[in-house]
């Protein structure tokens, strides 16, 4: 039980991970964006 809990929190952990990645990377494509530069 005890591994099956821990793939579980690892899954959740990659997923969080991921997410997080995909959000840094939404705002530096707005960062970078020509009217963000002027």
């Amino acid at each position: 039980m005890a591994k099956q809990k821990k793939l579980l929190t690892e899954q959740a952990l990659i997923k969080e991970v991921c997410q997080r990645i995909r959000v840094a990377r939404s705002y530096w494509n707005t960062h970078n964006n020509a009217a963000c530069r002027g």
